[in-house]
């Protein structure tokens, strides 16, 4: 069956602090997605276990994929107006999906293409260290959207989901930040 994106884990509720009465669901932070480049595994999880809510025992989950990101350039779609939002959709397969990522492979990509929206795409890849066969594991897109409900929407007729790939399916905005190097003065 497809996935419902329309409702957040119902788990999250009973995590909510008492001040976030009034708050949308959303507002309240389950988790987060770093991406970043790193020329092994081994080098990106070495960065990761840094991070100080990895190392207070604050995830009670870490997962860790390389992302094959595509070079198609319609995949490569940069927003049209300064105002509009960028969104995640991250999507993780059902251990038990067989060949239907395969099957559905084709009618996935015409889809995003003909989407005009996705500003990067890929498959997430069991760990393989950059293996051109390495297992499927997800999706990961980056893309363009009016709205978190009009991209939840646009998500749900992806034929992946509606093919019943995946397990589970996030779609949250974009927050990005970037620390400037230090110039020498």
């Amino acid at each position: 069956a497809a996935r419902d994106l329309g409702s957040p884990d119902a788990k999250a509720e009973q995590y909510l602090p008492s001040s976030a009465v009034g708050m949308e669901k959303e507002d309240f932070v389950l988790g987060h997605l770093t991406v970043v480049r790193a020329p092994s595994r081994e080098s990106a999880a070495a960065g990761a276990s840094g991070d100080p809510v990895q190392a207070a025992g604050g995830y009670s989950a870490v997962e860790m994929h390389e992302w094959a990101r595509s070079t198609d350039e319609a995949l490569t779609i940069q927003s049209t107006s300064e105002d509009q939002q960028p969104y995640c959709v991250h999507c993780i397969d059902r251990p038990d999906a067989g060949d239907l990522r395969s099957r559905t492979r084709d009618a996935h990509l015409e889809w995003l293409r003909d989407s005009a929206r996705v500003n990067m795409a890929g498959p997430l890849l069991a760990s393989n260290d950059g293996a051109a066969d390495a297992p499927r594991v997800g999706t990961l897109l980056m893309v363009n959207g009016d709205d978190l409900d009009e991209v939840r929407d646009w998500a749900k007729n992806d034929p992946y989901n509606t093919a019943g790939l995946f397990d589970s399916v996030t779609v949250q905005p974009i927050v990005t930040y970037a620390l400037d190097e230090a110039e020498d003065d």
